[in-house]
C-alpha cells in the first residue's frame, strides 16, 4: 500500500513535483519485502514457462511455505518434530508422472519429514539472510559439537579412498545424505530455532503426542493384525489404504514408543493439575505396555536400560523412605503384571520365526565382521554394506534381498573401518558427556530443570542403546533425541549458577 510521508509544513498549496517527492511507495523494510515478492513472481512465471504438468505448482508450494515458516520457524520445527518419526510416510517421485522426465527428481524418494525439513532449512536460511518485517533475525548459533561431527565426517571423506571409481558417486551422495543431512536438519536447526526453555517443552510434548498416536496404532493392530507366525498376536503398525506412517515392522513401532516414554515420565512429574496427571498416567502406561507387547527384544532391554540409567539420575530421591516403600510396591506389582507377558515373550523368542532373524543378525555381523578384517583402517566406503550383502551370494540365497546391518557398530565397522567407529563412538560419548555435564550442572535443587534435562539424558541413551540393534542409525530417530539433548544442554548452560540454588 502506498505510504505518504507529510512533511512539517502546513501549507496545503504545494506543487505537483513537491508532493510527489513526498510520497514514498515502499519505505523502510517494505522495500525488501516487495523486492523478493517480485522476485517469487518472477520465478514463478519462468518455471511455467520453461515446465509443463505440476512443476511449477510444486515449486510454488515449496517457495509459499518457505516463506511463511520463515515468519513462524516455531511452528515449523513442531511439525518437522511430528512428521519426524513417521518414516513410513514416503514420498516416491518416480510415481508422479509429472516428475519421471525430470532424471535428478524421478530418482528421489524419501520420507515426508526429510522433505518438510529442507522447506524448514530454506526458511531458517531466509530468517538468517533477510530481514523480515516485524521479525528479528535469526542468530547462527554455534553448531553443536561440530568438531566431533567433523571427525566422523572426516573418516567417511577417508573410507571413499577404498570405494571403487565405479561407486564413488554414490559414497559422496552417502556422505551428504544421509549423514551430513541428519546433522543439519536435527541437530543444527532445533538448536538455531530454539531459543527459550518455553519453545523446548513445546517440542517435547508434540514429540510425545507422537508417541500417543503410535500407542494407539499399536493397540488398534490387535484388532486388524492377524497373529504373529499364526500363533501370537503382537502390537505392530499397520497401513489403511497402503498408508503406514510408521511402516510395517513391529521395531518401527516399538523404537518410537521407547523414545517417548522418558518425556511422558518427565511430563507426569511436572504437571500441575491433578486431571492433567490422570490422562498422563494413562497414556504412559498405554505406551509401556504397547511397547512391552511388541515383544521386540531391543525394545525390552532399552526399557531395562532407561530404567537403570532414571533410578541412577534419581539416587538421592531413593534413599527417601516415601519412596522406598513406594518402590517395593510398585515393584511387587510390575513382577506380578509382568510374569504372564515374559512368559510370552520366552514363547515367541523360541519360535522359528524369531530363530530365523536372529539367524539373520548373526549372519549380517559375520559380514561385517569380514569386510572390516579386510580393509581395518578405512572401512570400504560410505553406502557400501547393502552392496556387499548383495555380493554375497550365500546370503542372497539363503534370505533373499540384502539387508541393512542390524546395528550400527556393525555397519559403521564394516564402511568406515577403526577410524570410523572411534570418531563415532567419540561423537556418541561426547553427545552423553555434555549433556551429563548439563545435569551435573543444575543440580537437584532446581527440580524442573533437572526433570527435562534427565528425560532428555534418558531419552538420548535410549536411542542410543536401540540402534546397537537396529536400522535408524542415521535417520530422525536418533539424531532428534540427540539434538534435542544438545539444545537442552546450551540453555541449561545459559542460567547463572546462583540462580539454580
Amino acid at each position: 500500500m502506498a505510504r505518504v510521508i507529510k512533511t512539517a509544513d502546513p501549507n496545503p498549496h504545494l506543487t505537483a513535483a513537491q508532493n510527489f517527492n513526498d510520497v514514498v511507495l515502499v519505505h523502510g523494510e517494505d522495500r525488501q519485502s516487495l523486492f523478493w515478492f517480485l522476485m517469487a513472481i518472477a520465478a514463478v512465471i519462468a518455471m511455467i514457462t520453461l515446465f509443463s504438468g505440476w512443476l511449477p505448482l510444486v515449486a510454488f508450494i515449496a517457495a509459499a511455505s518457505i516463506v511463511f515458516f520463515a515468519y513462524r520457524t516455531d511452528i515449523g520445527l513442531l511439525l518437522l518434530v511430528f512428521f519426524a518419526p513417521f518414516t513410513g510416510l514416503v514420498v516416491d517421485f518416480s510415481q508422479y508422472d509429472w516428475s519421471r522426465g525430470i532424471p535428478f527428481l524421478s530418482s528421489v524418494d524419501a520420507p515426508f519429514g526429510d522433505f518438510f525439513a529442507l522447506v524448514l532449512l530454506g526458511a531458517v536460511a531466509l530468517r538468517i539472510l533477510v530481514q523480515l518485517p516485524n521479525r528479528p533475525k535469526l542468530k547462527l548459533n554455534p553448531f553443536p559439537l561440530i568438531g566431533f561431527f567433523a571427525a566422523f565426517g572426516i573418516a567417511q571423506l577417508l573410507s571413499l579412498t577404498a570405494t571403487p571409481v565405479t561407486e564413488l558417486t554414490t559414497g559422496i551422495k552417502f556422505i551428504l545424505r544421509p549423514i551430513l543431512f541428519m546433522y543439519v536438519m536435527f541437530v543444527v536447526l532445533p538448536n538455531t530455532i530454539i531459543q527459550t526453555k518455553t519453545q523446548l517443552t513445546q517440542v517435547l510434548n508434540v514429540l510425545y503426542a507422537t508417541g500417543v498416536i503410535s500407542a494407539v496404532i499399536g493397540f488398534l493392530s490387535f484388532f486388524v493384525v492377524g497373529p504373529f507366525g499364526g500363533l501370537w498376536n503382537r502390537a505392530t503398525p499397520f497401513g489403511v489404504f497402503g498408508i503406514a506412517p510408521l511402516g510395517y515392522n513391529h521395531n518401527l513401532l516399538a523404537e518410537v514408543l521407547v523414545i517417548v516414554m522418558p518425556i511422558g515420565i518427565y511430563l507426569l512429574h511436572t504437571a500441575r493439575s491433578a486431571q492433567k496427571r490422570r490422562w498422563l498416567f494413562l497414556a504412559n502406561t498405554l505406551i509401556a505396555v504397547i511397547a512391552l507387547l511388541t515383544f521386540a527384544r531391543t525394545a525390552w532391554i532399552v526399557l531395562a536400560v532407561e530404567l537403570i540409567v532414571g533410578l541412577y539420575l534419581y539416587k538421592h530421591e531413593l534413599k527417601k523412605p516415601k519412596f522406598n516403600k513406594l518402590s517395593k510396591q510398585f515393584a511387587s506389582l510390575g513382577l506380578v503384571m509382568l510374569f504372564p507377558v515374559m512368559m510370552y515373550m520366552a514363547a515367541i523368542s523360541s519360535s522359528v520365526l524369531v530363530a530365523g532373524s536372529t539367524s539373520t543378525r548373526l549372519d549380517l555381523t559375520m559380514i561385517a565382521w569380514e569386510n572390516f578384517l579386510n580393509s581395518p583402517l578405512v572401512g570400504n566406503g560410505p553406502g557400501s554394506f547393502i552392496p556387499i550383502v548383495g555380493d554375497t551370494r550365500l546370503f542372497v540365497i539363503e534370505y533373499g534381498n540384502p539387508f541393512d546391518a542390524h546395528g550400527m557398530i556393525q555397519k559403521v565397522i564394516a564402511e568406515n573401518g577403526l577410524i570410523g567407529l572411534i570418531t563415532w563412538l567419540a561423537l556418541l560419548a561426547a553427545v552423553l558427556g555434555s549433556g551429563y555435564a548439563a545435569l551435573q550442572h543444575v543440580g537437584h535443587n532446581h527440580e524442573k530443570e533437572y526433570a527435562r534435562m534427565a528425560a532428555l539424558f534418558v531419552m538420548a541413551v535410549g536411542a542410543m542403546v536401540y540402534q546397537l540393534l537396529n536400522t535408524s542409525y542415521y535417520n530422525a530417530k536418533l539424531w532428534l533425541p540427540i539434538g534435542l539433548l544438545l539444545v537442552g544442554t546450551q540453555l541449561v548452560w545459559k542460567i547463572p549458577k546462583r540462580k539454580l540454588k
